[in-house]
């Protein structure tokens, strides 16, 4: 892409050359001596209406900002490959309304901004019939959402506007006579002799001969279908006719019979009648007994009225009556209370009366008693003390040693058993060592052994992955926690079975892509990426499987044998994996076949890569041009081993050694752990020996302490005994005071009988007046549940009526809708008279029997006797009538049809009048141009006009193109298989010339039409277009090329345009205007 692009153009104007079929060859050629123009560059009204005066464009494909101010006639845009002279024609296109599909390039409207710009615009200035006025075209396009935003003369207007201008102005772009860029050059040398007769007249004028030729077109489809249904039609009546005439003497055979057949049809009228008759009779009854079930229902609602009122009034009672039994009652318990709280105080009064009388005569008792009790204690005295005498004082240090000597030896033991049971656990986890160390290496020998742990092991070398089997580990111990499973590496889920095809995917494939792990979801690839990233593993999300097996049959010819992901056996996630990773979906395999071979495949196919048992070749296109491309060979590497695998023998015997020496440790361990075992269970043993020996001891102590302790209480308790026997005790007190407390806890228990009796009268009549309370509560509940009941039943009844009432109303319905259907096709019978209004049909249904038995028993009686005549066939009267039906049918419309298809032929006619000799004039004037131009170059061409041979299939009139380049061969038609690319352009740009002085366009681009000219007639045809430039009202022509030959001959209608694009080029083309304007005279009054 340009940094600074800026245009640079000169203008030169040679004196009047001489014909171009004298020129000489280029190497012979004077250069030609040029000369400035007088004056201003060129002034407004040089531009005829439609021109382009301006083009100013921003951040638009290659250019940062440019203008560019072309001539009113021939202008020639020059510049290398890549430079952006098609950025012009873009510009024309998409600045002037035009579809971006007429450039063949990008289809979306941002793509033409400039990269890493977000906007841009192109700014056309367009002559007008004003020269003071022109029509300045602005579009602003924005990358982000491909919009644009249209401007006239710095007005906002919408692209529909900017069409109605453009149409004003006669621009034609989707017109390939009118707008030829480099992409559609092709497109125009292929179009048929049909297409090129409708551009020509499209760009013609203002199209006026393409409309008629298209109106021409339609009116003539539109009658198509007319014309073939009228003479359809006319066969059609012509045919049916004669086949009614050979059944003429059939049909009165039918007559009688049809007759009968009227009289049952006649009679069978009255049986739908009959049918709704009996419906409506249903539906009559459905209607009464629904008012009768509505009459039901609102006298059960007067019997829920009578009865509400006294179940209202019986509730009301009943819950006065509740209320007063209530607290009734809760005077009753209060009373009750009180009751039983004075009978409880009275009986213990009558205790503690009683007990006062028994503590007097315990006392006297104690009175008479007290000398035997003396004795008995003293007894008991001397027993106690007699035993404790008996028995020997507990000695405090006996056993003490003993049990001393005992727990230290306990504290010992224990202490060496800790020591041992350490040794034991060290000897536990020093075994533990070995084992994991023989599990690991085993695990490790088994890789080894097995083809995918070669397989890994290879990924590993190839792919310089040092971690990889550690990751692979780390994988297969995580598998279940995986949502899909994450499979890797890569090359263990490869099997390719010949040698060659191994070599291609080692060669293709990059080394990190044996060693890559597939993660199938998100959640999954999360999970793993940090360990991966730590031991330097890659990790591709696949979450879609989007390869398919491809064919490869069309290109079997060509040599292909397979396309390199069909080369080996893998699962279509690995190979939509590998697709990503190295684009093996792109490589084709070939057999043994030279490069030179594959070279020429390249070009006839879209292949880009290749692969043969010896080389790889890619082939690239050019940056610049899309049309040329280089193809690069490289030797195939002969690596093949990366799916083969081996075992490092050094390292498998290390292993195996390794797992001999972790064996044998494992053997010494258990031997010292048996050991240690035995000693363990012994100190155990010696230990629970001292300790039930401990306390066998303290037992013995504490029974001894036990059994003196009890005796020496006995001894006291006896001491005790005798002394509060021994003390004296006064009776008369006792008397007085016991006597004192009877009198008063007499006279107590009269006052609380009073209260007493009180109580139980009041409880008597709250009793009674509760009992009177609740039978009156029960009598009126009994009165309230009689009236609820009644008013249930009565209810229930009202509501059981009202679930039958939709049922019913349902049936009236349905009755009622049963009688409005069966209405309608009795009406229908009757076309639509009703006997009940119309006279003269129940007067008709009369003379019939109303029974629907009889009449259907009649109606069958008249059907078999029409059925009793014989007839040889019975479908020749339907197959007459039919006939004579279809030929009135077609003849109602055939007079119309064949009126308008005589208005539409006549209005074809007319129009075919009109167009036809404007159209043989144009012809034949374009065929004269072409001529001419063809012969100024010492060729033969003509144009000729190819007409239908039917005279009205407009659609087939063709405009052919007859050329001759050599003396020695016959004109032909003007085609891509006989004529060269070269001859193709000059004709195409002859016929182009042919059509300037004759077209109204403002203006005509051709793009690169030259590149397939030999010199000679590039210069020829350089020269016929200079000298139509050079004509007066001639519209302006674009010429863009890369190149031009040398010392070309211009007039002063011609204006150059180069174009260059580079870092300095902005610098350079400012000096160059300056240069300009310092060696150009200023003509008078023109400004400086």
């Amino acid at each position: 892409h340009a940094r600074c692009p800026a245009p640079m153009s000169t203008e030169a104007s040679p004196s009047r050359a001489r014909d171009d079929d004298d020129a000489p060859d280029d190497s012979a050629v004077a250069p030609v001596a040029k000369k400035l123009r007088q004056g201003a560059r060129h002034q407004p009204i040089e531009y005829i209406p439609g021109s382009v005066m301006r083009v100013k464009l921003h951040n638009f494909m290659t250019y940062t900002d440019v203008e560019m101010e072309p001539g009113p006639r021939l202008n020639v845009i020059l510049g290398p490959n890549g430079t952006g002279k098609s950025s012009f024609v873009c510009a024309l296109a998409i600045g002037l309304a035009g579809s971006t599909k007429l450039l063949g390039r990008a289809d979306k409207l941002s793509e033409f901004v400039k990269r890493g710009e977000q906007s841009g615009y192109s700014e056309i200035t367009l002559a007008t019939s004003d020269p003071e006025r022109p029509l300045v075209v602005r579009r602003e396009i924005k990358r982000k959402d491909s919009s644009s935003t249209w401007r006239v003369n710095n007005v906002v207007v919408t692209l529909d506007r900017v069409k109605l201008e453009m149409h004003k102005l006669g621009v034609q772009l989707d017109n390939l006579c009118q707008f030829l860029p480099q992409d559609r050059v092709v497109e125009f040398a292929r179009l048929t002799p049909e297409s090129l007769l409708m551009e020509t007249e499209k760009a013609i004028g203002n199209a006026e001969l393409y409309d008629m030729h298209a109106e021409l077109i339609r009116m003539k489809n539109d009658i198509a279908g007319l014309e073939r249904e009228v003479t359809n039609k006319r066969a059609k009546i012509e045919k049916l006719r004669l086949e009614n005439d050979g059944v003429e003497r059939d049909v009165t055979r039918f007559n009688e019979r049809e007759k009968l057949r009227e009289t049952a049809a006649e009679m069978k009228t009255k049986v739908p009648w009959l049918v709704f008759g009996n419906a409506k009779a249903r539906w009559q009854n459905s209607k009464a007994a629904v008012l009768a079930l509505k009459k039901s229902i609102l006298a059960e609602e007067d019997k829920l009225t009578r009865f509400k009122t006294p179940a209202v009034k019986a509730k009301d009672e009943l819950e006065l009556a509740l209320v007063k039994q209530k607290k009734t009652n809760v005077t009753r318990k209060t009373l009750a209370g009180k009751q039983h709280a004075k009978k409880e105080l009275l009986e213990e009064l009558g205790i503690d009366l009683e007990a006062k009388r028994g503590e007097l005569d315990r006392a006297r008792t104690k009175a008479t008693q007290r000398e035997r009790k003396i004795k008995e204690r003293e007894k008991e005295l001397r027993d106690c003390e007699a035993a404790l005498a008996r028995t020997p004082p507990p000695v405090q240090n006996d056993g003490n040693e003993e049990i001393k000597d005992l727990k230290a030896t306990k504290l010992d033991l224990s202490q060496e058993l800790r020591a041992l049971e350490d040794d034991l656990d060290a000897l536990n986890g020093r075994d533990k060592d070995p084992e994991h160390t023989i599990a690991h290496v085993s695990k490790q020998l088994e890789h080894m052994n097995s083809v995918r742990g070669q397989r890994v092991r290879n990924a590993a070398n190839v792919s310089k992955k040092q971690n990889l089997a550690a990751f692979d580990t780390y994988i297969t111990e995580n598998a279940n926690y995986f949502v899909k499973p994450v499979v890797g590496p890569l090359l263990s889920l490869m099997e390719c079975a010949n040698s060659d095809h191994r070599n291609m995917l080692a060669h293709v494939l990059p080394n990190y892509a044996f060693a890559e792990y597939i993660a199938q979801t998100r959640a999954d690839y999360d999970k793993i990426k940090e360990t991966a990233r730590r031991l330097g593993v890659d990790v591709l999300i696949v979450d879609q499987i989007d390869w398919q097996e491809p064919d490869v049959s069309a290109l079997h010819k060509h040599g292909v044998t397979h396309r390199l992901d069909q080369t080996f056996e893998a699962t279509p996630l690995v190979k939509t994996a590998l697709c990503k990773i190295g684009a093996i979906d792109k490589c084709f395999v070939f057999g043994a076949t030279p490069p030179e071979k594959v070279e020429a495949v390249f070009k006839e196919t879209n292949i880009t890569r290749a692969c043969t048992p010896d080389t790889v070749m890619d082939k690239k296109g050019s940056r610049y041009d899309g049309t040329v491309a280089s193809i690069s060979t490289a030797e195939l590497r002969k690596n093949g081993n990366v799916f083969t695998g081996g075992v490092d023998a050094a390292e498998k015997a290390a292993c195996v050694k390794r797992v001999a020496a972790a064996r044998q440790q494992v053997e010494v361990f258990a031997k010292e752990i048996g050991e240690c075992t035995a000693r363990k269970k012994k100190l155990e043993q010696d230990i629970e020996q001292a300790q039930r020996r401990i306390q066998s001891l303290g037992q013995m102590q504490k029974l001894a302490r036990d059994t003196h302790n009890k005796l020496t209480g006995n001894v006291a308790t006896a001491r005790a005994q005798l002394e509060s026997a021994s003390r004296t005790l006064d009776v008369a007190a006792i008397e007085t005071r016991v006597n004192a407390e009877l009198k008063a806890m007499t006279k107590q228990r009269v006052v609380c009988c009073l209260d007493l009796v009180e109580l139980t009268t009041q409880l008597a009549d709250t009793t009674h007046e509760h009992a009177t309370r609740t039978l009156r509560c029960k009598e009126l509940g009994i009165q309230k549940a009689y009236f609820d009941a009644q008013w249930d039943a009565a209810n229930a009844a009202n509501d059981k009526m009202r679930k039958e009432l939709p049922a019913a109303e349902n049936k009236l319905r349905e009755n009622k809708e049963l009688a409005r259907e069966l209405r309608v096709p009795a009406m229908a019978a009757t076309d639509q008279r009703d006997p009940g209004k119309d006279p003269t049909l129940q007067q008709q249904f009369d003379q019939w029997d109303d029974d629907l038995v009889v009449l259907e028993e009649a109606i069958a009686m008249f059907e078999n006797e029409a059925d009793a005549i014989m007839c040889p066939n019975e479908a020749v009267l339907e197959d007459y009538k039919s006939r004579q039906t279809q030929i009135a049918e077609i003849e109602s419309t055939l007079g119309a049809q064949e009126g308008s298809l005589g208005r539409s032929t006549g209005d074809i006619a007319a129009l075919k009048l009109k167009w036809l000799p404007k159209l043989r004039e144009l012809v034949e004037r374009i065929n004269e141009n072409f001529k001419h131009n063809f012969a100024s170059i010492g060729c033969a061409g003509e144009v000729r006009l190819r007409e239908d041979p039917s005279g009205d299939r407009f659609e087939f009139w063709k405009l052919e193109i007859w050329v001759k380049f050599r003396a020695a061969t016959d004109m032909h038609i003007l085609d891509a298989h006989r004529q060269s690319g070269g001859e193709r352009s000059v004709s195409t740009m002859l016929y182009l010339i042919s059509l300037q002085e004759l077209t109204k366009a403002p203006f005509r681009v051709v793009d690169e039409i030259n590149q397939g000219m030999d010199p000679v007639n590039e210069r020829k045809i350089f020269k016929r277009m200079t000298d139509a430039a050079s004509k007066d009202s001639t519209p302006q022509t674009f010429l863009l090329t890369p190149k031009l030959l040398n010392n070309l001959k211009y007039t002063e209608d011609c204006t150059v345009l180069c174009i260059f694009n580079g870092p300095w080029i902005a610098e350079v083309a400012k000096r160059w205007r300056e240069l300009q304007a310092s060696i150009q005279p200023v003509s008078p009054g023109t400004p400086e």
